[in-house]
């Protein structure tokens, strides 16, 4: 028969000896830290937007003439 642990095992097994609190505060510090933000266009809007910059380049009153 397998015996049951009892609290006092369960809570080591839960909480770990040591600088837990440490441990805590700088996966927070790292979570919270500002990141680069980085923007993606999907790939089909990619394609018609360089299509259109190589057929009208920067000139936008054309653009707009087909909206």
């Amino acid at each position: 028969m397998a015996s049951n642990p009892s609290t006092s095992d369960k809570e080591e097994l839960l909480e770990p000896e040591g600088s837990t609190p440490e441990v805590v505060k700088k996966l927070e510090d790292f979570a919270n830290a500002p990141r680069e933000k980085t923007f993606a266009l999907p790939q089909n809007q990619v394609i018609f937007l360089t299509y259109l910059l190589d057929k009208y380049g920067e000139d936008y009153k054309v653009k707009y003439q087909w909206l």
